[in-house]
């Protein structure tokens, strides 16, 4: 059964907006998150919204609600009608916790004429993989030391060196090691070289046809353009 915007009452329709409202906020945080190169989680781990009091007051849904003047007895009751229509996901870790469903979330979209968030083209980088990329081309042949790749994270460059392009390894940056460097690896224990991360041909080709789109799309990355020819 299809619901609509109309199906719910005045207060469903409020719950709707601020558990869209929560539920988009969590999002950029994770995307941020994300951005600053920990690693990507499933959405099972953080689309859930709690529902509760803490020792600092009340959750950010909560607090929503309570602004509202819409916490109150039937509050219970309001969730379990949403949910029952699909539109929500609810669960008790301790607390309460909500989750919108693609179909809740696509109804509120549809209600407040929002437009949907457009996804990356398979194979795009995401901001943090274009810095680290933007760096190793700065470095050139001589590769990005590790004294100069602070907050670039392992699993960034992984994704480069692992890039793959219509289905084939087309890696991006490669690990060298550069000998006359000595790096202390355990207590009395040294190794003559240090591996660096050096951007590879394909790389370099990749970094000129891409370099004016990533410039629009990540303004803020220092990204030098390269010279024609």
């Amino acid at each position: 059964m299809t619901t609509t915007w109309a199906d719910l009452n005045e207060r469903q329709q409020e719950y709707r907006k601020i558990l869209y409202e929560t539920d988009q906020i969590q999002e950029q945080n994770e995307r941020k998150r994300a951005a600053m190169d920990r690693y990507s989680r499933p959405a099972d781990q953080w689309r859930y919204m709690e529902y509760a009091d803490t020792y600092t007051g009340h959750t950010p849904l909560k607090r929503r609600l309570v602004e509202k003047g819409l916490v109150d007895p039937g509050t219970g009751s309001t969730f379990e009608a949403l949910e029952k229509r699909g539109l929500i996901l609810v669960r008790y870790h301790g607390t309460v916790e909500i989750r919108l469903t693609t179909k809740g979330r696509k109804l509120v979209r549809e209600a407040l004429g929002l437009k949907v968030p457009k996804e990356l083209p398979v194979g795009t980088l995401r901001e943090w993989h274009w810095k680290a990329l933007v760096e190793a081309w700065k470095a050139g042949d001589e590769g990005v030391r590790e004294s100069a790749s602070k907050g670039i994270s392992w699993n960034t460059w992984l994704r480069l060196r692992d890039y793959t392009f219509r289905g084939e390894e087309k890696p991006l940056v490669a690990e060298r090691k550069y000998y006359g460097e000595t790096k202390q690896i355990a207590i009395g224990y040294t190794q003559n070289y240090v591996m660096r991360m050096c951007i590879t041909e394909f790389g370099k080709e990749y970094y000129k046809e891409n370099w004016a789109r990533y410039r629009e799309m990540y303004p803020d990355v220092d990204a030098p353009e390269p010279e024609e020819g």
